[in-house]
């Protein structure tokens, strides 16, 4: 027998400079940007829940490494770019510094799913606030790491879009699969499950309905009947 499950699409609270977001102990798939330079960020995460023993914090990030400038204070960033360990997902995320300057996320292993290490890594393109002011990893995809661009130098020549305060962000995303099938698999929440911190957002492939529809069966036979339309119009999950 094939049993699916629908999986919820949320959006956690927003952070900005000297903030966290608040632990959702969810599995994220995208990252939303909002004010100037992106000074505020927010989770797109699935209903799917991770192991909340064991998290594994990130370096900082940001668009520069160290000190841009003498008088700055507070952390320094170690890098441009960081990956969670292998097996782990982003599910939070903290801010530091003028405008989320400096970004540091949390990983933790998703709860009865695996995270595909044989499959390609894939990343995004680059988003800030401007457009859409957000970036989902592909479908069946959880963000694994993040990157800042780096800035241009006002003495290098720039005067504006410098990508100061790692403006422009990208994700490192990789495939998800299910260890175990149907309602044996506990890591998928329902709606009245998920935590009061996190809120029902849309997906941003254009879908209707705000939750993503997974086949989880060793038989990876479809259902029949309104469960298939659902799952054929939500990206064939």
């Amino acid at each position: 027998e094939d049993v699916g499950r629908c999986v919820q699409v949320v959006g956690t609270e927003w952070a900005g400079s000297g903030s966290e977001i608040g632990k959702s102990e969810l599995v994220s798939m995208g990252m939303g940007c909002r004010g100037s330079h992106c000074s505020e960020v927010q989770l797109v995460q699935m209903g799917i829940s991770v192991d909340g023993s064991v998290y594994m914090e990130s370096p900082w990030i940001s668009d520069n490494v160290g000190k841009r400038y003498f008088w700055q204070k507070g952390q320094q960033a170690d890098g441009l770019a960081a990956d969670c360990p292998e097996g782990m997902a982003v599910s939070w995320i903290e801010c530091q510094g003028k405008k989320c300057d400096n970004l540091r996320f949390y990983c933790a292993k998703p709860l009865n799913w695996i995270v595909d290490l044989a499959a390609e890594a894939v990343v995004t393109d680059w988003f800030s606030e401007e457009a859409e002011g957000r970036r989902d990893c592909p479908a069946k995809h959880v963000v694994v790491g993040m990157e800042c661009q780096k800035s241009k130098a006002i003495w290098n020549g720039c005067i504006k879009s410098c990508a100061d305060y790692c403006d422009n962000k990208r994700l490192r995303c990789r495939p998800i699969l299910p260890e175990k099938s149907g309602s044996a698999n506990r890591g998928v929440l329902t709606q009245s499950d998920l935590p009061a911190n996190v809120t029902s957002i849309p997906w941003v492939a254009g879908d209707d309905d705000n939750s993503h529809f997974f086949s989880i069966s060793s038989s990876k036979q479809k259902t029949v009947g309104a469960a298939a339309l659902l799952c054929w119009a939500l990206a064939a999950w």
